[in-house]
């Protein structure tokens, strides 16, 4: 069981103009994970953004915008220096992006593969060994690395609880929602919605996807707007400690999915529409507009979001293979995200305070290096162990998995 060879892209879809393969599947997570990476470099030297960031630390609004003032000083680099400024601080919308992606990978694969009952045993084991092989291999890998280096940064202990919690995946505590990497927050979101998916699925199929997109996101908007109005500010809340409050962009893909899956042409020709493609830009731009606010971010994330979804797939939703160099990056890139999203935050932490230019370069080295390794050192582990397991049905894996623990 190769863990990279099982992608969320299903082959389907006989309709002119929509191609059997979801090629922009990879492309969308190629770019949202490039856009991540920026955005986590930059943040190491220019310090992180107000905006879609709220937290008590929030200055008045006013403050707020005056972040977004050019820099000077860098004589002929000024320009690029801003715009690669820029572009990192709206990195953090490359999360939603991948939750809307996340979304229907998962939705068009369940659909595409079982027609009538799901398996929920089969979902849980399949979600099990994509997911915490890698996750536990590297713990495993910047565990040994803290103890046999004294590089600043590596501070993952055996004596610290929050190291376990966040072995099992839970990140939505205090201590555990940035621990160690902060970017690895994510993971703990993503195993939330992994766990309620079949309820998900279920409500998708009772319902129809616009009621339940349309639940789905009002009661993500309460929670939210509860989080806002009684000023508790607790900003791994809205980030998604606890899934809920992500919802409405993972709801939107598996909503797509179920569209696309009973109606492939009249989607693709609505989605390709001009007049999509506007309402695309001004929801991503409106959306932008709205995270600097409190009030905003109610429903910011969706906006943004739902936004670039909509504009990236009226640019990529009707493309066939090809063999331009960009379109290959960001398909490996997309194919490899998982393990490049894993290693990528604590090189970047280790190598761009040392020189800004330098260590962002050496830190795309060294996370595509680290991401094929760990891929293959894990690969190697588990495929045996993977053959044997087999046998056992969820809840003998369960018992093993806790007597373990």
């Amino acid at each position: 069981m190769n863990l990279q060879k099982k992608h969320d892209v299903i082959e389907y879809v006989n309709a002119p103009g929509v191609f059997q393969r979801q090629l922009w599947v990879d492309w969308m997570k190629g770019i949202a994970l490039i856009w991540i990476f920026i955005n986590h470099a930059v943040e190491v030297v220019f310090g992180g953004p107000y905006l879609g960031n709220p937290g008590s630390w929030w200055p008045p609004l006013q403050e707020r915008i005056a972040q977004w003032i050019p820099l000077d000083g860098y004589g002929v680099w000024t320009i690029p220096v801003n715009i690669w400024r820029y572009i990192g601080w709206l990195g953090d919308q490359g999360v939603s992006l991948f939750l809307v992606v996340s979304g229907f990978g998962l939705t068009w694969g369940v659909l595409s593969k079982y027609k009538d009952s799901f398996p929920v045993d089969q979902f849980y084991k399949q979600r099990l060994f994509r997911i915490f092989p890698l996750w536990w291999g590297v713990h495993i890998f910047f565990l040994v690395a803290s103890y046999v280096t004294d590089i600043k940064g590596l501070d993952m202990s055996l004596g610290d609880p929050n190291f376990y919690l966040s072995l099992v995946g839970f990140r939505a505590s205090p201590g555990t929602f940035f621990y160690f990497a902060p970017a690895w927050w994510y993971i703990g979101l993503l195993i939330q919605l992994y766990l309620v998916y079949p309820i998900l699925l279920e409500a998708l199929k009772r319902m129809g996807a616009f009621q339940f997109l349309l639940f789905g996101s009002l009661a993500a908007f309460i929670v939210r707007a509860g989080v806002i109005f009684f000023e508790f500010k607790v900003s791994s809340l809205l980030y998604g400690a606890f899934f809920i409050t992500r919802l409405p962009e993972f709801a939107f893909g598996m909503a797509f999915a179920w569209c696309l899956r009973n109606n492939a042409q009249q989607v693709y020709d609505l989605m390709s529409s001009r007049w999509i493609m506007f309402m695309a830009i001004g929801l991503y731009i409106s959306g932008t507009l709205l995270s600097i606010t409190w009030a905003g971010m109610t429903v910011a994330p969706f906006m943004v979001g739902v936004g670039i979804f909509g504009i990236l797939y009226g640019i990529l939703g009707n493309k066939k293979e090809t063999s331009s160099p960009i379109a290959g990056v960001f398909t490996w890139v997309g194919r490899h995200s998982y393990s490049l999203y894993l290693v990528h935050h604590p090189i970047l932490a280790i190598l761009v305070p040392i020189h800004a230019f330098g260590g962002t370069l050496l830190s795309i080295l060294g996370s595509i290096i680290g991401a094929i390794g760990l891929e293959k050192i894990v690969n190697r582990i588990v495929e045996p162990l993977a053959a044997r397991l087999k046998k056992y049905d969820l809840k003998k894996l369960v018992k093993w998995t806790a007597m373990a623990a």
